[in-house]
């Protein structure tokens, strides 16, 4: 339901596409490359605005879930009770 853990799996997907083996040598420059990759994908507009719009499906799938959770997978959302729970 919250679209920054989205952000935060796409800064994580697209720093191991970036850099498989992460080359930091301190807190720091962790910090600049975390950041720079979030910057990165957050001004990918086409993927901000895919998970603005989804919003309106997130909150259905709630909804129609009973509260229970639910979770987006690929362009789909799968409830608890969704028979494509992996």
């Amino acid at each position: 339901m919250k679209p920054t853990e989205n952000m935060w799996s796409e800064v994580d997907v697209t720093m191991q596409a970036t850099c498989p083996v992460l080359p930091v040598r301190n807190s720091c420059e962790l910090w600049t490359l975390v950041s720079d990759t979030w910057d990165e994908v957050a001004l990918s507009q086409h993927y901000v605005r895919s998970l603005i719009e989804s919003m309106t499906q997130r909150i259905k799938s709630v909804v129609e879930a009973h509260e229970f959770w639910t979770f987006y997978y690929r362009g789909q959302f799968i409830s608890e009770n969704s028979p494509f729970k992996g």
